[in-house]
């Protein structure tokens, strides 16, 4: 881990940060990405996330825009090496105030075979094409990948806690509804203490996945464009990083529930029947208590909506791993594993397309409301996601499904922003 000097907003031009910050680029839809365009001709998405038109490459054309911000005093660099320590102040889904602490810095970017950053999820080819065309056209990086590592005894809790003290350096409410804060880091003493901490474990990839494997392309592409030498001080070496402890009361975590569509054969008597060798399936007029316990002999349990029908299915008992014997025990205990391949494959098949017949939504009303409409045929609701349980799964080794956990809130684009050239 290191500090840098990172660009961010000029706030005499810009005192509502609002006007000019958004949410990670892959959890904007496109009405909202034309009306962050719309909003401001300095707002981060005209760099992080441009729109199409006929004839024109959006991506010379975001490098073009983030010189001339850097030239006109829009975005100003930072004269000292920094760490950005930050606080997100919201709500959980359940209502409860919740604070979340952690800050943002380099992380120098190496193989997953390092064991330096462990991933968790698969990735789409798609998005880390985008973003790797946006990276080599710009030379920078808008939003951090999300990451958590071990603190047990809350020594780095405490550098972070000490730094956030006195009036921050931003402080503002977000389009999410949380609170943002962020001081600066200079203090030596206390970066060190933060890299010594950091040197002796892994961290963990909560967001971002994407965003990690296209620095680790790009790094490879410079070492090969360099004739197979890559300097030690090259800044392509480092990515742009928030980290945050895995002890932290403000890490919230769930799974996004699986929606339903485009059903081959689509038929809820012949669906329910093929999942019924998996599980015992209760239709309810109520809802399903669906949690994630440390407990690994609780069961399975989903809740399901088709049509304007709720079913709560549980995992029949020893159906675990005679269906999953090829699975290792820490992934096929995860709910996402249960939920990916004894409800999702039997019903869409090995289908290599999984887009084409699942979307992922955080909000269970959002979920339960697109199949009542008729716009999707079923939903598949998950119970909330065990921290334990994750990093169990991730230490030996394991990827888990696609989409299967959701950190929030989402980091902001283009607070602190790292560029590799100036």
């Amino acid at each position: 881990m290191a500090p840098f000097r990172a660009f961010c907003y000029n706030k005499s031009r810009f005192p509502d940060p609002n006007v000019v910050l958004t949410p990670p680029y892959d959890v904007i839809s496109p009405e909202q990405q034309q009306a962050y365009h719309e909003q401001s001709q300095f707002n981060i998405i005209q760099v992080d996330y441009g729109l199409d038109f006929p004839g024109r490459d959006k991506y010379a054309a975001a490098a073009q825009k983030l010189d001339e911000w850097v030239a006109d005093g829009v975005l100003i660099q930072d004269e000292k090496p920094a760490i950005y320590v930050t606080e997100h102040e919201f709500s959980d889904m359940q209502g409860r105030k919740r604070l979340r602490r952690g800050f943002i810095a380099l992380l120098k970017v190496e193989p997953f075979s390092s064991g330096v950053a462990l991933p968790h999820e698969k990735t789409f080819k798609k998005h880390k094409k985008d973003r790797l065309d946006l990276l080599r056209a710009t030379g920078a990086q808008m939003n951090p990948v999300f990451t958590f590592f071990s603190d047990p005894d809350g020594k780095a809790a405490d550098i972070l806690a000490a730094a956030a003290t006195g009036a921050p350096d931003s402080d503002f409410d977000f389009v999410d509804g949380a609170r943002n804060r962020m001081w600066r880091l200079t203090d030596p003493d206390g970066i060190r203490a933060l890299q010594k901490i950091l040197k002796k474990q892994p961290v963990f990839i909560a967001d971002g996945h994407h965003r990690y494997e296209t620095m680790l392309n790009f790094r490879k592409e410079t070492k090969k464009n360099l004739g197979g030498k890559l300097p030690k001080d090259h800044p392509a070496r480092w990515g742009l990083v928030y980290f945050c402890t895995a002890e932290d009361p403000g890490l919230e975590v769930t799974s996004p529930h699986r929606v339903l569509k485009n059903l081959p054969g689509f038929d809820p008597q012949k669906m329910l029947e093929k999942l019924d060798k998996f599980f015992s399936i209760q239709k309810t007029a109520g809802n399903c208590a669906l949690e994630d316990t440390d407990n690994p002999d609780a069961p399975h349990g989903f809740a399901m909506q088709i049509g304007q029908e709720l079913y709560c299915m549980t995992l029949r008992k020893g159906v675990l791993n005679k269906a999953m014997p090829e699975i290792p025990r820490a992934l096929r205990e995860l709910h996402v594993t249960v939920c990916s391949e004894l409800i999702i494959r039997p019903l869409i098949g090995d289908s290599g397309k999984i887009l084409d017949h699942v979307s992922y939504i955080v909000d269970p009303a959002e979920a339960a409301a697109a199949v009542q409409s008729g716009a999707c045929q079923a939903a598949v609701f998950l119970p909330p996601f065990n921290m334990k349980h994750l990093m169990d799964a991730v230490e030996t080794g394991q990827v888990l499904p696609h989409k299967s956990t959701y950190f929030y809130p989402k980091l902001v684009t283009g607070l602190a922003i790292y560029r590799y050239s100036v």
